[in-house]
């Protein structure tokens, strides 16, 4: 990343990423994201850490997941002090306060390997959270999650959706997104 050395992770994989977000509120703070961990910066791209590989004494480290934490898709809180992490299996999705010391799982009682492809925060409701849900081409349903962390996941046509498990190619769009104007 910007040509310069990053700290140990779990994985030697080179960096790539199919997951970036920066900091509504903070330029230097910014967050990339591949199969095998998820780098943060906090003075523009100068020290990148691991903030999902756990780094021991003896100088090894280990991932978090089945193989670190196969991020796809990073989005900040339009705040700035959240920090949603979408990927496959049980990053389904994550949810961190505190960049990146403690991860939260708030779809923990849903399908833990269902994945999670895309997120938006409300623009209208402070603290809700919209979760496009699936994985392996699958569509798993929309998460809404509210500012107290309850949710409810919508499908079907009653809600003006695909039924859970329709195939990508059924679905015509693999992103969710709020309106400017506070439509969502």
């Amino acid at each position: 990343v910007g040509g310069l050395a990053r700290g140990p992770t779990a994985d030697d994989t080179p960096v790539s990423t199919p997951g970036l977000a920066f900091d509504p509120t903070a330029a230097a703070r910014a967050l990339v994201g591949n199969a095998e961990y998820v780098l943060a910066t906090t003075d523009g791209g100068i020290r990148w850490r691991d903030i999902t590989s756990d780094v021991f004494s003896d100088g090894s480290s280990a991932g978090r997941g089945y193989s670190g934490l196969v991020a796809n898709r990073a989005v900040f809180s339009p705040s700035g002090d959240e920090l949603l992490l979408c990927g496959f299996d049980c990053a389904n999705p994550l949810l961190t306060r505190d960049g990146g010391q403690r991860w939260l799982r708030p779809l923990a009682s849903s399908n833990p390997w269902g994945g999670c492809l895309d997120a938006a925060h409300s623009r209208a409701t402070p603290g809700r959270r919209y979760v496009l849900l699936g994985q392996n081409s699958l569509f798993g349903g929309v998460a809404i999650i509210n500012p107290d962390n309850t949710y409810q996941v919508v499908s079907g046509a009653a809600a003006g959706l695909p039924e859970r498990n329709a195939t990508v190619g059924q679905l015509g769009a693999v992103e969710v997104t709020t309106g400017a104007d506070g439509v969502e």
